[in-house]
């Protein structure tokens, strides 16, 4: 039977089997892990999901009118976004 499975699928389950075995190793029912010689599959580097100009600007605006820049805590918090947003 084949299975079609995707790259992390595929990884995760190995992980699970790698970790079973080193257990079996560590009491000694085996004497090497087999998944050792299975490798993992390559997987897919996906960019981190960003906001958008304008959610980016309903955010500012809410900062605005929701935080009083006089009081330093607040001021504080707007620049930790600001920071955020920027990087």
């Amino acid at each position: 039977m084949s299975r079609n499975w995707s790259s992390a699928t595929y990884n995760s389950y190995r992980k699970c089997l790698k970790c079973y075995c080193n257990y079996l190793v560590s009491e000694e029912y085996l004497e090497e892990n087999p998944i050792n010689k299975i490798f993992k599959r390559k997987e897919p580097h996906q960019l981190p999901k960003t906001l958008t100009r304008n959610q980016v600007d309903e955010l500012l605006c809410c900062l605005d009118t929701a935080f009083d820049k006089e009081i330093f805590s607040d001021f504080r918090n707007i620049t930790m976004v600001y920071t955020y947003l920027h990087t």
